[in-house]
């Protein structure tokens, strides 16, 4: 085999060693959905990094990230007023925490319980489609 021949057939290997190696497709040839990514939320000195997010229903895996100089918890509240189970808290460290929430298609409030900080209208939106 001369140098072109080689080269053409190492080429062609190593494609298909790479087309192989890549593949998320199981053993049916279909491909594995790819996970969701967290939902991250900033927590800055006296608010949220947005007014709204958004998710689709089922187990959602929220991040608090320590954005600010104050401790922050979140707490995720259906819009009829009760507590879903679950809250997040983050100190003055730079330390995120995380949990994951399993919630049904509708409208949420995120909010802050810290005291005083929700007063000083530390609340967002959460949409779960």
């Amino acid at each position: 085999m001369n140098g072109v021949g080689r080269t053409l057939t190492a080429a062609v290997i190593a494609g298909v060693i790479a087309a192989a190696c890549g593949s998320d497709s199981d053993s049916t040839g279909t491909t594995a959905p790819a996970a969701p990514e967290p939902l991250r939320i900033g927590a800055l000195d006296i608010d949220f990094d947005a007014d709204g997010y958004t998710a689709p229903a089922g187990d959602i895996e929220m991040v608090l990230v320590q954005e600010g100089m104050l401790p922050h918890s979140l707490v995720v509240e259906r819009v009829d007023g009760t507590d879903v189970s679950g809250r997040l808290d983050v100190a003055i460290d730079d330390v995120d925490d995380t949990t994951t929430f399993s919630l049904d298609a509708g409208e949420y409030v995120l909010y802050c319980d810290v005291v005083g900080h929700r007063a000083a209208g530390m609340e967002a939106t959460l949409t779960i489609s």
